[in-house]
């Protein structure tokens, strides 16, 4: 009985950290990137970025 308990309280700690891991990853993953300008011509679109994109 000890060694289970001892074994929860070792894995619980472990899918916590792994869980903010993965949700942190999918954060920076989605984060924003500033664009200066947009312009849409009929088949064409461009996109100028910043020269300094800081994520």
């Amino acid at each position: 009985m000890k060694k289970i308990l001892i074994g929860i309280l070792i894995i619980i700690p472990i899918i916590i950290v792994a869980v903010v891991a993965g949700v942190s990853v999918v954060v920076s993953m989605t984060s924003y990137i500033g664009v200066e300008s947009v312009s849409l011509d009929k088949n064409v679109l461009e996109l100028a970025l910043a020269m300094f994109i800081t994520i």
